[in-house]
This record gives C-alpha cells, structure tokens and sequence, in this order.
C-alpha cells in the first residue's frame, strides 16, 4: 500500500518537472573580453551580450562608477535587432584597472521582467583579466626623486633691476616737488631758461643765415624779443624819450584816466629795458626783471629807480590804486631821468645798436 502511494506521487511530480527542466530561459547573457592580458591603467573593451524572447521587458545596465577593481571609462549600448522572435543586444563597457596580478571582472547582473510581469535577473559569467606592470623586473622599486637644481643669481640684472627702482622713485619725488612749487617760480625759471638758452642760440641761428643772404637784414642785429617799434631806426633812447612826449601830449591826467596813462608809461620803460638791456620784460613780473637786471651793470641808483617806477605802475594797473596829482605828473619825468642814466649818447652807440 506504501508502494503504491509512492508510485502515485512520482508519477504527479514527474511530468510536472519534465517540461520546466526542458523550457529555455526568458533572457540570456554572455561576456566577452576584448584581451585577457592588459598592462595597469590600460583600457579593455568588455562585451556583453543580452538576448530575449518577444513580451519580455529587459531594463538597461544600471552600473556605477566600478565594476570590481575595474573602472568603468565609458559605456555604450548597441541597437536592438530582432530575429526570429528573438531581439538581441550588445553594450561596450570600456574598463581600466590600476592593480596588478590575476584579477576577476565580477558577474554583471541584467534585470528583465517576463510576459507574466515577474521580475528576473541574469548574471554574466566571472571573467578573469590577468595584469601586468610596466616596470622591468630590476626596476621594481621607484627611485628617489633628483635634488632641485641651483639656479645662479645673476647680479647685474639684481643691480640694474634695484638702479631703475631708485631712478624712477628720484623722478617720482621730483615731480612731486617741482608740482609744490609756485607757479611764479616755475614761469621766472623757464623764462630764464629762455633768456639765456634759447635766446644766444636763436641769436647765432639768424646770424649764421644772414651770413648765407638766406633772410633779410634788419636794422639791429640782436633780436627784437617781445618789442615791437614804430620806428626801428631810433636807438633805445631815443624811441623812449618819443614815446614821453607823446604821452604828455596825450593829456590822459587832465581827463582822468589815470590806468591807462600809468599803463602807457610802464609799456614804454618796459620797451626800453627789452631794447636796451636785451631782457624780457613787456610780459614779466616785476621781479624777473629786476633779476635780470642785475648782471647788465646797472648802476645801483638807476636799479632803484627803475625798481620804483616799475612797482608804481604796478600798483595801479593791477591793485587798482590812484596816486594824488603830483605823484602822476612827475611820473614822466622820473622816467625820462632812468632813460638818461642807463642810456648812451648817441656817439657811444655800437654797431649793432644801429646799422647804416
């Protein structure tokens, strides 16, 4: 009775088994690698192969950034071709390892869900890789790195390099000083700059074409500075004496314009100092002109008329201030006395004060 009851129970499970055993599995993997001997930090291709029946849904590889001890580099997923009620598909895995000797790539794992919707996993195969280093077999310890290499300071550029630093640091400082300085004495320098640079030179450059007949001849060989003359031929003297008269003649303080006949007379004693001394004065402070006039051997009494008439001028065209009657009516006067004293006789005139 036992037997008979073990008989039947085979006989259910038996056939039952038979077919499962027999069917084909949904999804199918294979692996293949590009090489199985690579050098460390070299790449490989692996290939891996994923086929399925039709109904069954295969998800794509969900890989990290390591596979093993392999780095994965790249991946790349081939078409899906169908054939025969069969689809099939390749995706690249491009792997780098870092480590040496006989490493295994571990199994791939390929998630599917069938045409019934249970879920199923498919794994590749272990794969394994043998690595090789690059070193020669003598070689196998690293040798230490070179000491840093000395490098010579070159002392010329050293001091050139630290000359121009001072250099540009002693402008600097110049610059600064002369931008403190007032803007009187910085006109009064270049003034004199001009008078006796720039003057002598311009002086020999006109003397040396008149000597080619390249311009004209005037009637003084000197240049005429900022003066301008009606009547050239007068010397000095003579043309500031005219000008006196004129003035006189004028009656400016019999009107009351007591600015421009003060104005008249220091235009005709400035004239006279430019054309007689040969020093900027039309267009100069005061001072500047008293500077000047001290190495042309004026005489200290007409140094200190010339001093007072130039300052009462002054006063009155730029401080606005009015003498009494008596003080404007000898101004003249005492300009003709500062004529006589500094001017010479006529007899005494040299050939380049007048040329016949």
């Amino acid at each position: 009775m036992a037997l008979l009851r073990v008989l039947l129970i085979l006989a259910v499970i038996l056939p039952a088994a038979g077919p499962a055993r027999g069917e084909d599995a949904p999804v199918s993997v294979g692996a293949t690698p590009a090489r199985r001997a690579v050098a460390v930090g070299d790449t490989f291709r692996l290939d891996i192969d994923v086929a399925w029946k039709n109904g069954v849904n295969v998800k794509p590889l969900a890989l990290g950034e390591n596979v093993g001890r392999f780095a994965v580099r790249d991946i790349t997923y081939g078409p899906t071709v169908t054939d025969g009620g069969l689809s099939r598909r390749r995706t690249s895995l491009l792997l780098t390892v870092f480590e040496t000797g006989e490493l295994t790539v571990p199994p791939v794992s390929v998630v599917y869900v069938d045409e019934e919707g249970n879920a199923g996993r498919a794994e590749t195969p272990a794969i394994e890789i043998q690595v090789e280093s690059v070193l020669e077999d003598e070689a196998a310890d690293l040798r230490d790195i070179k000491r840093p290499i000395d490098v010579p300071k070159r002392w010329k550029d050293l001091i050139l390099s630290w000359s121009l630093l001072v250099g540009l640091g002693l402008v600097a400082a110049a610059s600064v000083l002369v931008s403190v300085k007032r803007r009187e004495d910085i006109e009064v320098l270049l003034r004199r700059i001009r008078t006796r640079v720039i003057g002598p030179v311009v002086a020999l450059v006109r003397w040396f074409l008149r000597r080619l007949s390249i311009i004209g001849k005037d009637e003084y060989g000197a240049p005429a500075l900022d003066a301008k003359v009606a009547e050239p031929y007068l010397t000095p003297k003579q043309a500031a004496m005219r000008e006196f008269d004129r003035i006189e003649a004028m009656g400016l303080l019999e009107q009351g314009l007591m600015k421009q006949y003060y104005t008249l007379v220091s235009e005709t004693i400035r004239r006279y100092l430019e054309r007689r001394f040969r020093v900027l004065a039309m267009e100069s402070p005061t001072s500047f002109t008293m500077d000047e006039l001290q190495g042309k051997y004026v005489q200290p009494e007409a140094l200190k008329l010339i001093r007072s008439l130039l300052e009462d001028t002054d006063l009155v065209k730029f401080a606005k201030f009015r003498p009494d009657g008596g003080a404007a009516g000898a101004l003249v006067d005492r300009g003709r006395q500062m004529v006589r004293m500094t001017g010479k006789p006529a007899s005494d005139r040299t050939a380049t004060e007048v040329r016949t």
